[in-house]
């Protein structure tokens, strides 16, 4: 089933990270600045980076897609990413309460 078109989860303008299309249980981000670079985030990756602590953001990233890691490292990106996917969990859990309370679920 197709999702209807909504905001992003998080867009400051740098860094845009929402449902992606093809599969609403995972997440794409978009980082435009300095150069564009595109990453899908599998299910669940979303929550766990959002749940890694500062400190380990680099390595998790590094695991989970290692030239990314190296961009975001080489552009000082990886402290804004940090927040943004933070953002982005806190408000796809908002949501997705929201939806609940007004389903009555």
């Amino acid at each position: 089933m197709k999702m209807p078109k909504e905001e992003p989860l998080y867009d400051d303008g740098q860094i845009r990270i929402n449902h992606y299309e093809k599969s609403p249980e995972c997440h794409e981000m978009r980082i435009t600045k300095p150069e564009e670079k595109y990453v899908l985030l599998q299910r669940g990756v979303l929550e766990d980076l959002a749940r890694t602590s500062r400190k380990n953001l680099k390595r998790k990233l590094a695991v989970i897609n290692p030239p990314l890691a190296y961009f975001l490292e080489e552009n000082k990106l990886v402290d804004a990413v940090g927040l943004a996917v933070s953002q982005a969990y806190i408000e796809e859990t908002e949501r997705f309460e929201a939806f609940k309370i007004r389903e009555g679920l």
